[in-house]
């Protein structure tokens, strides 16, 4: 429908002018266009930029139809968009295209606000944005498909394509940023059946889109989890584009969003700060704050308006304010003008009585100010009044009394001082002289930069200008700490308290100062009083811990070296006394650095400063360490130190290093603190080892009732040994244990835990020797933390040690009941650990427990040995005795026989086989009988040992010699095999022949008919191996050691069969071994045996 223009229309279009003016300033100075257009759609108004968009100047726009620079084909469609403005009234939004002076053509987005008066539209407000590059972009959007994907992918916009059916057909990464899912997370999705819109109410938007018109879509929380079971809930607005094809029908449809969730977010933070304002101003109690609408009746009332006014609430809300004025006041009219004021300036103050509910009058001050919404219409006042009664009675007494003030200002004990507004000094009263040391002649009429710090002088003429020129000034009627000057230059802590007034005009400043010095150091000293207090309830904090004292250390220094008010570097140490008395030892540190730390690892009493500490249980204090250090390392930096003894009862326990920069000043305070600090260290260190002294005892008891229990119920040894050198161990925390028995002057080790070296392992100590003979001579522990260098010891085996790589030694002797020693039992660390009194203390106890029951095991192990070997002796007995007689009986009986045959027969031929055979018995009888002989001449001492230089060749050929005929009866072949330039042994000839005779006659012995035998020698180190090897029976392996026994034989049948007593392998076996050589055995049964003894090589000079 065509808008008419009457005269009142004329009278209502004049009217929106005048409104207008008001918004001229931000009219002008918007970057998009803006017009007012008459009810025709003739401009009424332009700005600036909206004349730089079309080209015409203002004087050829006003007056001009819109429709005159419209693009031929969009008029249609915008007469369409007035029309529906017209007649709706509400906001709308237009695209279309227009024609510049110039003749360009340009795309312009057109938000409008229809004006309406009394209900029927006058005009309408326009804002109008330039999107013909927009526009350019999206006519080139569609030139190309594959130009269009790339530019909608690269858009920083979300953007979404749909068909024309409302499928989503392509998506870009904003709009996958914005939503958190894909194109492939939409399946069969389409926006024209989207509930969730439907919901919302955007559908006609969506379907305005599909139509073929461009649309603005209005804000909307919208979320992606309802609708696709995945995604993000996010506030957006959009824009909604049909793209058609070359026949006009709907090609595409683009969507396009812009995310507001943030600009969401901040509208709910502003309302919930809106809320707060409202619930802070309902709680001030000083000032009455209420809300007036544009006639003056109240519409909020807070609790200091009750406080101040008498009414409630519910009495005063919807009722005029000037019932708060007095009568007199009412009938001048001056609650209207005040508000009347206030609208017209914005703001109105005045200081003048008041009513309360009860009728009182009160003094207030009041200020109204005028409300106005974004159009610059009133919407109410705000209204903020204070209770100054007070004040003004003591500004009236106070000008009635100003000469009892000047006696005042004169006598009081704080300075007074003025200055005008040039800041030059107008009165500076007595207190200002004793205070700042200036005469009152030395300072009327002098410039107040007198007092004032150099550093803060230009701020103090920048605070005075400001005041003067807003009057509202920050500090006034406050009281503030600053520092001022006195005449002999020191900087002095003063409280000033600042008022200003006029008198004839003009500002004067007056202060009222203090010397706060005592003030600030009684709470600089309070406060330095809580920091130490914090300070030492943190170390008892850490005392409380479930740590070790070297841990709680750590965390001392630590916290030490962190305390910020501390003026001390991020370095120190804690030493603590051990065992040498005049040894400090480093237990923690933070900071240090390698060199310092081994250098400082013991500090000897006396020497360097913590050494000095400690000797003369006072604080050392330095400020350098040029001088001072004895200590030194390379690269050393400049520094200083405080050095604090840990004092009980004058005994010296420790010492606490802090590390303070070069030229740091001591500080008493600090050294107080750092004292009251090794006080509760004292008591930390003598609580901890405590704990630690009672843990070793409960430890101590515990390993004294599980001996106990292992007495009762373990005899087996080993097991017991076993036992005993892990409990060692877990008790001393050390890396390993081992332990050793005592047998005839030497110890030999028996039991290892953590012993690597099989050298170590095979170690055996003469008397006197190393560490644990130490331990048997003084009956009682030896702790040795250095082995190395350790001048206790004698001759120790260094190499052995140092290969299995140990460095401290705990030994501790197991005496026997006859307080004779029985064994060693020793605890050893590789690192650089130290074992202390407390742990030689709890084995002390653990080893004599243990003693008592290694000795019932040893002698339990003895008894059960010896039963055994007698057992054995006495089965062996009957069979020596049954055996021997035999042996003795046989010979003599075939000797008997032969020769009584021999005598009866006459055939000399086979009387001399007989007479044969009667001298072989008789030989092999005498070989029974030498040796026994030799057994017993071994036995008991009795063999006389004469070595000589012997060839082993005639030896050898000799020997067999005499088993030639045997060879030959038994059809035995023999090898004789002698390496060339054999040397000479050293060897008793006969005992050496007694030897061979033996391992060539078990050879023959045990051989078989027409097997060989084989004697070989050669040189082999410092010996001659001599080996006989037969191709006999053989001999099992699990008898190797057996054989060599006395008296034993393989089986019984065996000595049936071959005859002995088994004695000649035993004798043999002594004789190398007192040779000092060795004899084996290696054999395969059915196969045969080769015995192998070695006899050391004759060496001239030699014994």
């Amino acid at each position: 429908m065509k808008m008419t223009v009457s005269s009142k229309d004329k009278k209502k279009d004049k009217k929106l002018r005048e409104s207008e003016k008001q918004y001229r300033d931000i009219f002008e100075n918007l970057l998009v266009g803006v017009c007012i257009l008459d009810p025709e759609s003739n401009y009424i108004d332009v700005n600036d930029a909206w004349i730089r968009i079309i080209g015409y100047s203002r004087e050829e726009l006003l007056g001009m139809n819109v429709k005159d620079i419209l693009y031929p084909e969009d008029r249609e469609k915008s007469a369409r968009y007035f029309r529906k403005l017209a007649d709706e009234g509400a906001y709308r939004s237009y695209e279309g295209r227009v024609i510049t002076k110039g003749g360009d053509v340009r795309w312009i987005e057109v938000d409008s606000n229809a004006i309406v008066e009394d209900g029927e539209v006058v005009g309408s407000r326009d804002i109008i944005h330039d999107i013909t590059e927009r526009k350019k972009v999206e006519g080139a959007l569609w030139e190309s498909e594959e130009r269009c994907r790339t530019i909608v992918e690269q858009s920083p916009i979300s953007m979404q394509i749909m068909d024309s059916e409302g499928h989503v057909i392509m998506v870009n990464r904003a709009w996958e940023k914005l939503w958190g899912v894909s194109l492939d997370d939409l399946g069969d999705y389409t926006v024209l059946k989207d509930k969730q819109l439907k919901e919302l109410g955007l559908m006609p938007y969506i379907k305005r889109g599909f139509s073929g018109e461009y649309a603005f879509i209005p804000a909307a929380e919208y979320d992606v989890q309802k609708t696709l079971g995945k995604g993000r809930t996010r506030w957006v607005q959009a824009h909604i584009y049909p793209v058609t094809d070359e026949r006009g029908g709907i090609r595409n449809v683009v969507l396009m969003h812009e995310d507001i969730t943030e600009r969401k977010q901040a509208e709910d933070e502003l309302r919930k700060s809106e809320e707060r304002v409202r619930l802070m101003i309902s709680e001030v109690k000083d000032y009455a704050i209420l809300m007036l609408d544009p006639d003056g009746n109240v519409t909020s009332w807070n609790d200091g308006a009750q406080r101040i006014k008498g009414y409630r609430a519910e009495e005063i809300i919807g009722k005029h304010f000037s019932r708060f004025y007095t009568k007199k006041d009412i009938k001048s009219g001056k609650p209207d003008r005040a508000l009347k004021m206030a609208a017209e300036k914005g703001r109105f103050e005045d200081e003048e009585w008041r009513v309360r509910k009860d009728g009182s009058q009160f003094m207030a001050n009041v200020v109204i100010t005028a409300i106005r919404d974004q159009d610059n219409r009133l919407i109410g006042f705000s209204k903020v009044v204070q209770d100054i009664t007070e004040r003004k009675q003591a500004e009236e007494t106070l000008r009635e009394s100003e000469a009892r003030h000047r006696t005042l200002v004169e006598s009081s004990t704080d300075a007074i001082i003025s200055i005008d507004e040039k800041g030059t000094i107008t009165l500076w009263n007595e207190a200002a002289e004793n205070i700042l040391g200036y005469s009152r002649d030395e300072t009327i009429d002098k410039k107040l930069d007198l007092i004032i710090p150099e550093k803060y002088r230009e701020q103090h003429r920048k605070g005075i200008k400001r005041f003067l020129r807003t009057e509202h000034p920050k500090i006034i009627g406050k009281t503030i700490e600053l520092e001022a000057k006195r005449k002999d230059g020191k900087i002095i802590p003063i409280g000033l308290s600042l008022s200003a007034f006029k008198e004839e005009g003009k500002y004067v400043l007056t202060g009222i100062i203090r010397d706060v010095t005592e003030r600030k150091q009684r709470v600089e000293a309070l406060l330095r009083s809580s920091q130490i207090q914090i300070a030492l309830n943190k170390l008892l904090q850490i005392s409380l811990e479930d740590i070790s004292l070297n841990a709680m250390l750590e965390k001392v220094i630590d916290h030490l070296t962190s305390i910020s008010w501390l003026t001390v570097e991020q370095k120190g140490s804690i030493f603590l006394v051990e065992e040498d008395p005049n040894m400090l030892v480093l237990k923690a540190q933070k900071g240090l650095p390698k060199p310092l730390q081994t250098v400082c690892a013991q500090v000897p009493f006396g020497r360097c400063i913590c050494g000095r500490a400690a000797m003369s249980g006072k604080i050392e204090f330095v400020d350098r360490v040029e001088v001072h250090h004895d200590n030194k390392y390379k690269g050393i930096p400049p520094h200083g130190h405080y050095c604090v003894p840990l004092l009980s009862a004058g005994k010296v326990l420790g010492v606490i290093n802090i590390y303070l920069t070069k030229g740091h000043i001591r500080d008493e305070r600090e050294t107080e603190f750092l004292g009251a600090v090794a006080d509760v260290l004292v008591g930390i260190v003598q609580r901890k080892r405590a704990e630690e002294r009672l843990k070793l005892s409960l430890s101590e008891l515990e390993a004294v009732c599980i001996i106990d229990r292992h007495i009762i119920q373990n005899l087996e040894l080993s097991a017991l040994l076993r036992f005993i050198v892990t409990r060692a161990k877990e008790l001393t925390g050390s890396d390993v244990a081992f332990f050793g028995f005592i047998e005839d002057n030497v110890i030999s080790y028996r039991t290892f835990l953590g012993i690597r070296t099989k050298a170590f392992k095979e170690l055996e100590l003469e008397k006197d020797r190393g560490v644990g003979w130490f331990a048997c001579i003084d009956r009682y522990p030896v702790i040795v933390n250095n082995y190395y260098t350790d001048t206790r010891l004698v001759d120790p085996p260094y190499d052995i040690v140092k290969k299995e790589g140990l460095k401290s030694f705990l030994a501790l002797p197991f005496m026997s009941a006859k307080d004779e020693p029985l064994g060693i039992l020793y605890v050893a660390n590789r690192k650089d650990v130290k074992f202390t009194e407390e742990q030689s203390t709890m084995l002390y106890t653990f080893a004599e427990q243990s003693a008592l029951a290694v000795e019932h095991a040893r002698l339990f192990e003895e008894t059960k040995r010896a039963y055994e070997k007698l057992k054995s002796l006495d089965e062996l007995k009957s069979d020596v005795i049954s055996n021997v007689s035999h042996e003795l009986r046989t010979p003599i009986t075939i000797a008997g026989s032969a020769i009584e045959l021999a005598r009866l027969e006459k055939d000399p031929r086979e009387r001399n086989k007989f007479l044969a055979l009667a001298l072989k018995s008789l030989v092999r009888q005498n070989v029974i009988v030498e040796n026994l002989i030799e057994a017993a001449s071994l036995e008991r001492g009795m063999k006389a040992f004469r070595p000589s230089a012997i060839d082993l060749r005639p030896i050898i050929d000799e020997v067999f010699s005499e088993f030639k005929p045997v060879f030959t009866k038994e059809k035995i072949g023999v090898a004789i095999n002698l390496e060339e330039d054999l040397p000479d042994v050293s060897a008793d000839p006969e005992q050496l022949k007694h030897a061979l005779r033996t391992l060539v006659n078990n050879a023959i012995k045990f051989n078989k008919i027409g097997g060989r035998l084989t004697c070989t020698a050669k040189a082999k180190d410092d010996m001659v191996e001599v080996c006989i090897s037969d191709t006999g029976i053989g001999i099992p392996g699990d008898k190797f050691t057996k054989i060599f026994d006395r008296l034993y034989q393989l089986d019984s049948s065996t000595k049936r069969t071959y005859g002995g007593i088994g004695m000649g392998l035993s004798i043999a076996k002594e004789i190398i071994e007192v040779h000092g050589g060795k004899i084996t055995v290696e054999s395969e049964v059915g196969k045969g045996s080769r015995f192998c003894f070695t006899i050391p090589i004759f060496k001239k000079g030699g014994d």
